[in-house]
């Protein structure tokens, strides 16, 4: 998946990242910081921060390695961190201190029905706040409603992703909604 998200991030410039979940499994693997230093190495063209890895709280408890050691050599590598599902575990705030992590992916038990519920707003500003004060961005994950949405844009949400701005589709079609005008140009040329 690594290779393919690489692929998509050279053939789409300089627009956007990729982000890829990555399993405790993979992330205890000893070739794996490695086989992504390689991959990146092999194509000096493309900015690494482009690249976000994505982790749960999970893949933290679950793996025996020394985790916080790998993702700062993934860091080192420029590859961003994020933290997905964040909120569901029993001590995200503790890993918002002990994981150098770039992105918190703010799960979507958090969002639904956020615009009508005040203890989810207040839950989502504490976060908002927090991960500012550590220097990390914020995504809400899992927003289906309009109200939400603006719920998230008056809290000043930075990102968020769901089913309200688009349903998951190959990368061809992807491909076609982010550079519609390099679509015309291919077909042009064909």
């Amino acid at each position: 998946m690594l290779r393919l998200a690489v692929r998509h991030l050279l053939d789409w410039d300089d627009l956007g990242y990729v982000s890829v979940n990555v399993s405790p499994r993979q992330l205890a693997e000893p070739d794996f910081v490695p086989m992504l230093a390689d991959l990146l190495s092999a194509h000096p063209a493309l900015d690494p921060s482009r690249l976000v890895v994505e982790i749960t709280e999970t893949a933290l408890l679950a793996s025996s390695v020394d985790v916080r050691e790998r993702l700062e050599t993934i860091k080192s590598l420029g590859v961003r961190i994020a933290l997905d599902d964040f909120g569901t575990g029993y001590s995200s705030l503790t890993w918002l201190q002990s994981v150098p992590a770039d992105v918190v992916k703010l799960d979507r038990s958090f969002v639904a029905g956020l615009s009508a519920d005040p203890k989810k707003a207040s839950i989502i500003q504490a976060v908002l706040w927090l991960a500012g004060s550590l220097n990390m961005s914020v995504v809400a994950e899992g927003v289906e409603d309009p109200a939400d949405w603006q719920a998230l844009r008056a809290a000043d949400c930075p990102s968020c992703q769901g089913y309200l701005f688009g349903k998951p589709m190959p990368a061809a079609d992807f491909a076609e909604v982010l550079l519609p005008s390099r679509a015309s140009e291919r077909v042009a040329a064909a």
